[in-house]
């Protein structure tokens, strides 16, 4: 159904989010002017920010404890390659958060009920079925 997207907001502590407060989606109606409409939370979206919050964590703890160990004696070469190793496994995790369509997009069924939300009709299941490559369906 694109142009659209999905703001999940947050409770959180610092950056940290804690537990989801709404969702709002945002879409054009082909007129050029942005709407919005509150949808369910999704339970996808609060994992990967779950996910990605995990991923920001991990990596600043770890990096401070290596360079803890940096000040406070010579470099251990083991301490260093589980470090690199990390950060690594860390921003491939992150990356797959943003780039791969299965984990950043919603699902087909997940669409339609968006398109449903918002009242969009059958000019939103059309976008829907164009957006996931859906030839003819109508829900």
């Amino acid at each position: 159904m694109p142009p659209a997207c999905v703001d999940t907001m947050f409770f959180h502590i610092t950056f940290v989010p804690i537990y989801p407060a709404c969702s709002d989606l945002f879409f054009d109606r082909g007129d050029g002017n942005w709407r919005s409409a509150i949808v369910p939370v999704s339970l996808k979206s609060v994992f990967v920010a779950w996910l990605r919050a995990a991923c920001l964590v991990v990596a600043a703890w770890y990096s401070v404890r290596v360079l803890n160990t940096f000040i406070d004696r010579p470099v251990d070469p083991a301490l260093f390659r589980h470090w690199i190793v990390l950060i690594v496994t860390t921003l491939a995790t992150w990356s797959a958060t943003l780039l791969i369509p299965f984990i950043r997009r919603a699902s087909y069924e997940r669409a339609l009920v968006l398109a449903s939300w918002a009242e969009l009709g059958d000019e939103g299941v059309h976008r829907v079925n164009e957006a996931y490559g859906v030839e003819g369906e109508t829900h």
